[in-house]
């Protein structure tokens, strides 16, 4: 859902974060480090350095990085024995439903932060009855802005799919997540 990418202001984030450790009694030298666990795959492993460098260069925070096995990590999330973990959240579906549903219920096995708020929920079932599609997205962006301001989730990045393609080639069908039907594609003729 477009419009929901933030500024981000490194000293800003900063002075909220020493704002919040003085609150807490603690300095940058006594918090804890944290883990982040992650599975074996070059674009998590490269993700969770540029996140690591980032907490230690920005905030001052030491991370340390855990490669382990999907059902391992998926074994942590589903029952909370993590610090700081990441996705990659493709959606099957072309509708924000199927992953905004996801939230409605902290004790949904893919709620991995056993994240709920009646005010959330109550978006998500306006957008699921509303027929008007503008209305129904507005809602949709509404449900989501709740969600990440929560904190909850944070979106780091955004994947584009992208194809490269002769000229020559006409492909009638390609679906919004990216893949590709070549049974109806045709190659026009050098002219």
């Amino acid at each position: 859902i477009e419009g929901l990418r933030q500024t981000y202001c490194p000293n800003n984030a900063r002075n909220l974060f020493l704002q919040g450790l003085a609150e807490l009694n603690l300095t940058t030298k006594t918090f804890p480090s944290l883990t982040l666990h992650i599975i074996d795959v070059e674009v998590f492993i490269k993700t969770a350095h540029i996140i690591q460098q980032e907490l230690a260069a920005k905030l001052g925070i030491r991370c340390q990085i855990e490669v382990v096995s999907y059902s391992e990590l998926f074994q942590r999330y589903t029952s909370g024995q993590y610090q700081l973990g990441g996705v990659r959240w493709m959606s099957w579906i072309n509708d924000p439903s199927y992953t905004l549903d996801l939230f409605q219920n902290k004790e949904a096995k893919m709620n991995f932060v056993n994240w709920e708020d009646e005010e959330y929920k109550g978006l998500i079932s306006l957008a699921k009855f509303e027929v008007n599609l503008k209305n129904r997205k507005a809602l949709y962006k509404e449900a989501e802005k709740r969600l990440i301001d929560s904190f909850s989730i944070i979106p780091l990045n955004y994947e584009d799919e992208m194809i490269l393609k002769s000229q020559r080639l006409t492909i009638t069908d390609r679906s919004f997540f990216g893949f590709v039907d070549f049974s109806q594609s045709c190659i026009r003729e050098f002219s």
